[in-house]
C-alpha cells in the first residue's frame, strides 16, 4: 500500500483527509429519489416531518430541547411513500421546519425536470403551518395539507364533529 500524502504534501501515513460535498450530497439523495419513482407518476406527496435524535455526550451542537426533554438534534427529512428524499441534521435549539422552503426549492425543480406536470403535495403536521411555508407552496404551483395545532376556539367550532368522530371510533 502506498502512503497517502497529508494537506501539507508529506507522504509519511497511510490516512487522509476526506471532504465531503453536502450539497452535492444532498442533490444526488433526491435524484435518485426522483429517479426510482415509477414513469406514469402523476402525483407526489412530499411527507416531511422531523424527528428527535439524541445526543450522549458532549458532541456539536448539543443543545437540551423542552418538548422532547433530551438533549438532542433535530434533523428534517422528507419522504415520498417510503423513499427518502432528503435528511439534513439541525440542531434542536431552532424551528424543526426552518429548512422546509430550502428544502422545496431543490426538490421540486428536480420531481419538475423528470415530471412536467406531476401534481406535488407538501404534507406535514402544525409545525410545518409557517407562512413562509405555504407562501413558497402557492407561489410555485404546489398544494399543501398541514395539521392545525388544537386551540379553544378551534375545539368549540368543531365541537359537536370531534364528539361524533370519537362515538364511531
Amino acid at each position: 500500500m502506498t502512503n497517502a500524502k497529508t494537506d501539507d504534501g508529506d507522504r509519511t501515513t497511510h490516512y487522509h483527509k476526506t471532504y465531503a460535498d453536502h450539497d452535492a450530497t444532498e442533490k444526488i439523495l433526491i435524484e435518485l429519489g426522483v429517479d426510482s419513482l415509477p414513469e406514469s407518476t402523476e402525483e407526489v406527496i412530499l411527507d416531511f416531518d422531523a424527528t428527535d435524535d439524541l445526543i450522549h455526550g458532549g458532541q456539536e451542537g448539543r443543545f437540551y430541547n423542552g418538548y422532547y426533554r433530551n438533549y438532542c438534534y433535530l434533523p428534517l427529512y422528507c419522504f415520498v411513500g417510503s423513499i427518502q428524499f432528503f435528511a439534513k441534521l439541525g440542531t434542536s435549539d431552532r424551528d424543526a421546519c426552518g429548512d422546509t422552503v430550502e428544502a422545496l426549492e431543490i426538490i421540486v425543480p428536480i420531481l419538475r425536470n423528470r415530471f412536467p406536470n406531476v401534481r406535488i403535495i407538501l404534507r406535514g403536521d402544525s409545525r410545518f403551518a409557517r407562512d413562509a411555508i405555504m407562501k413558497w407552496c402557492e407561489e410555485n404551483a404546489c398544494d399543501y395539507v398541514l395539521g392545525m395545532a388544537k386551540n379553544s376556539r378551534l375545539i368549540k367550532m368543531l365541537g359537536s364533529a370531534l364528539y361524533r368522530a370519537r362515538e364511531q371510533a
